[in-house]
């Protein structure tokens, strides 16, 4: 498939964000919590910009719309991951979850059976209640956890943001 050039870089930008993940998981295990923090913010700030703080204050749906690549949204979420293993507050970090819950569940509605997304909501099951969810992304949830019939990237997006 053809890639525009701006494409090329998001990809490429994704691909240094993933090698900095790794590094970042490195230094959480070695305890070197500190370092990992200040890889974690250069990691954000490399995927968005600086909208990255702006980002990170938006609801997932608009989140999701200015990240605009499904890949840009997955390794949001990845880093929304990361920041929550590396706080001590519970409730910080199942919020900091919920919220890649959200990014991936939007992923999944703008490009449906994305395995890698897959695995990270199923993986955040656990780490999550789904209750907290709108009910739009507890449907997502519950087809992705099912196998079953995914949405159409066309499909309006229902009612993701109801409470």
């Amino acid at each position: 498939m053809f890639k525009t050039p701006y494409e090329d870089f998001v990809l490429r930008q994704i691909r240094v964000v993933a090698e900095m993940l790794a590094r970042i998981f490195r230094l959480r295990t070695d305890g070197k919590l500190e370092h990992a923090r200040a890889e974690l913010k250069r990691a954000y700030a490399l995927l968005a910009g600086p909208q990255a703080p702006l980002i990170r204050q938006l609801d997932s749906a608009t989140a999701a719309m200015l990240l605009r690549h499904p890949e840009s949204i997955s390794t949001f979420a990845h880093l929304l991951c990361e920041e929550a293993a590396l706080l001590e507050d519970a409730t910080q970090a199942g919020a900091l979850w919920l919220r890649a819950m959200e990014l991936c569940l939007e992923c999944e509605a703008k490009s449906p059976g994305i395995p890698a997304v897959h695995d990270l909501i199923r993986s955040l099951v656990p780490l999550t209640d789904p209750t907290q969810l709108a009910p739009g992304y507890r449907a997502g949830l519950n087809r992705v956890v099912s196998g079953g019939p995914q949405t159409s990237p066309d499909a309006p997006p229902a009612d993701r943001h109801d409470a």
